[in-house]
């Protein structure tokens, strides 16, 4: 695979795993109400995804503004994973 499809592929195929992960938790939660969704988005992306950035952020030494970076990374890992967790609840 050429670096300009890795590009594509690779945050996609992360992506999918992401909502994989949120699916089962929404099953074995017993998420099934839109609210409920928003909450388990919003506890995955502020958790996990948002944590896990930001600590990277605080060790990235390449970027000249690598907080507000950790910030924007981070909140769009949230959005994206509420938004995942609501439509995977209307789905189900």
């Amino acid at each position: 695979m050429s670096a300009s499809n890795a590009f594509y592929v690779f945050p996609a195929v992360t992506c999918l795993v992401a909502v994989i992960a949120v699916a089962l938790l929404a099953g074995a939660t017993g998420t099934d109400t839109v609210s409920e969704g928003l909450v388990l988005g919003l506890v995955v992306g502020i958790g996990v995804a948002a944590a896990i950035i930001i600590s990277i952020a605080a060790f990235e030494f390449s970027k000249p503004a690598k907080w507000t970076w950790g910030l924007i990374d981070a909140a769009y890992h949230v959005v994206g994973l509420t938004v995942a967790a609501v439509i995977l609840v209307l789905m189900g």
